[in-house]
């Protein structure tokens, strides 16, 4: 791994695995693209590498107070559907309560 490589790169079991994560806030007004593009923007340090996808957990911070939950449902919905295109899947994830909405993955390829 060098200076400016888009992911860390692991070791185990006589296997290479390499781990990254990346979030972005919304950059536009549609929450399914929001979802979208985040999820296809933290796959792509894992493509950059080399690698495929395994899998992702989703970091997510949001206030339920300042948005509607069904935006979080949007923003998962458009994940999902990049994950599925990816042939990888969602672990889980952790959420914060946040004023600035963020999303995205930590991804293991």
């Amino acid at each position: 791994m060098g200076v400016g490589d888009d992911a860390g790169v692991y070791a185990y079991g006589g296997k290479v695995y390499v781990h990254t994560v990346d979030f972005i806030t919304p950059i536009l007004n549609d929450p399914y693209l929001w979802g979208a593009i985040s999820t296809v923007n933290s796959l792509s340090d894992v493509y950059a590498m080399g690698c495929k996808p395994l899998n992702a957990l989703a970091i997510v911070g949001f206030n339920n107070c300042d948005l509607d939950i069904g935006v979080l449902r949007e923003v998962m919905k458009g994940c999902a559907d990049k994950l599925k295109e990816a042939k990888t899947v969602l672990l889980g994830g952790h959420t914060i309560d946040d004023k600035e909405p963020k999303f995205g993955l930590a991804v293991m390829g």
